[in-house]
C-alpha cells in the first residue's frame, strides 16, 4: 500500500513461489503473480550450467500493465496504461553469492493508451502509441551487500541496467535506455547515515513513451507526486539519516537533490531541484511501514503512508 492521501494511492498483492532442486545441477523455477492498482505475470527457469553454479541460463516471461499520471505544471490532467509484454533468455554469471551479471535477449511488445482524463493534443500524439514491437540486448550487473533490505545498517549495494533496441532484433523503434543505482550504508552505535546516486539517459536516441523515466514519491524527489516528473533522462544523489529510537522502530530523514530532463543537454546542477523528507518507520513482520513528509524548494509537499515491500 502506498498513497499520498490526495487521490495517488497504489495497492498490490505479490504472491510467487520458488521450486528448487529441480534436476542435479540445481535448477530453480519461479512464477511471480501481482495483483492490484499494477498487475504482473512473470516467470524465470534458472538452470546452472555447471555443478559450481557459476554460468547460468535463464529463459524468462514477463507481462505487466501499469498505470502513471501525466502532469503539467503540477496538475495531473490523465492517467497513462501502459502494457509490456517480453519473452527471452538471459546468459549470466554469479560472481559469489553477492554479485551477478546477465546479458540476454528479450521480444515483446508494447503500447501506451490513455486509461483516464484528457491529454493535450500535441501531448496524445507523442504518448500514445498502440503495438510496438520490441526486440532488444538486455543488460544487468548487480552487488548486493547491504545487510537488510528494509532498514539496512551498513553495507553498499549496485546495480546497472541496460535495455538497447534495434531494428535487426525485431524492433519498431531504435533506443539505449541506460539505468545506474548506487547506495551505501554505514552506522555509529544506533545511528545509521546513507548515501545514494541514480541516474538514467538514452544516449544519441530519443526513448519511446513506455520507456521514458518517471520520477516523483517517496524515496524520489519526495514531495513530487508519484512519477510527475517524467523525461528522456534524469538524476537523482540523496544524503540521509536514521536512527533506531527503539525496538524495530526508526526516526530519521534524508535530503535529495535532482531533475528529469528532455535533452542531455539541459542537464546540469543550475536546474536541479531539491527536496527534504523525515519519516517514522518500522520493521513489521509483514514488511516495513513508513509514515513520512517530504518537501520540495518550489513548495510542494505530501505526506506519504507505505506499508509493504515495493514491487
Amino acid at each position: 500500500l502506498d498513497t499520498d492521501f490526495s487521490g495517488q494511492t497504489s495497492v498490490g498483492l505479490l504472491t510467487n513461489l520458488t521450486a528448487t532442486r529441480i534436476n542435479p545441477l540445481g535448477a530453480e523455477w519461479r512464477p511471480d503473480l501481482l495483483i492490484g492498482t499494477n498487475w504482473a505475470l512473470s516467470s524465470e527457469f534458472y538452470q546452472p550450467l555447471d555443478f559450481r553454479g557459476r554460468w547460468f541460463v535463464a529463459p524468462f516471461v514477463d507481462i505487466r500493465r501499469r498505470l502513471d499520471g501525466y502532469w503539467e505544471d503540477g496538475q495531473r490532467l490523465a492517467e497513462l496504461e501502459t502494457r509490456l509484454g517480453l519473452v527471452g533468455f538471459d546468459l549470466g554469471y554469479q560472481a559469489t553469492k553477492y554479485g551477478e551479471f546477465r546479458l540476454g535477449y528479450g521480444r515483446g511488445r508494447a503500447s501506451v493508451s490513455t486509461a483516464s482524463g484528457e491529454l493535450p493534443v500535441d501531448a496524445a500524439d507523442q504518448q500514445e502509441v498502440e503495438g510496438i514491437d520490441l526486440g532488444a540486448i538486455r543488460f544487468s550487473a548487480t552487488t548486493d551487500r547491504l545487510d537488510s533490505a528494509t532498514f539496512p545498517r551498513r553495507g553498499h549495494r549496485s546495480r546497472v541496467e541496460a535495455f538497447i533496441a534495434r531494428e535487426s532484433l525485431g524492433s519498431d523503434v531504435e533506443y539505449d535506455r541506460w539505468q545506474v543505482r548506487l547506495s551505501k550504508v554505514w552506522s555509529f552505535g544506533r545511528n545509521t547515515f546513507l548515501g545514494g546516486l541514480e541516474g538514467g539517459w538514452s544516449p544519441g536516441r530519443e526513448l519511446p513513451p513506455y520507456a521514458e523515466f518517471l520520477v516523483g514519491g517517496f524515496l524520489s524527489l519526495s514531495g513530487f507526486a508519484q512519477g510527475e516528473l517524467r523525461g528522456q533522462s534524469f538524476g537523482v544523489a540523496r544524503l540521509g539519516y536514521y536512527r533506531q529510537a527503539f525496538g524495530s522502530l526508526f526516526l530519521g530523514g534524508y535530503l535529495e537533490g535532482g531533475n528529469v530532463w528532455q535533452t542531455t543537454d539541459e542537464a546540469g546542477f543550475d536546474n536541479l531541484l531539491g527536496t527534504a523528507t523525515i519519516f517514522i518507520g518500522r520493521d513489521s513482520r509483514l514488511g516495513p511501514v513508513y509514515v513520512a513528509y517530504g518537501h520540495s524548494e518550489d513548495g510542494n509537499g505530501s505526506v506519504y503512508l507505505v506499508f509493504g515491500r515495493t514491487f
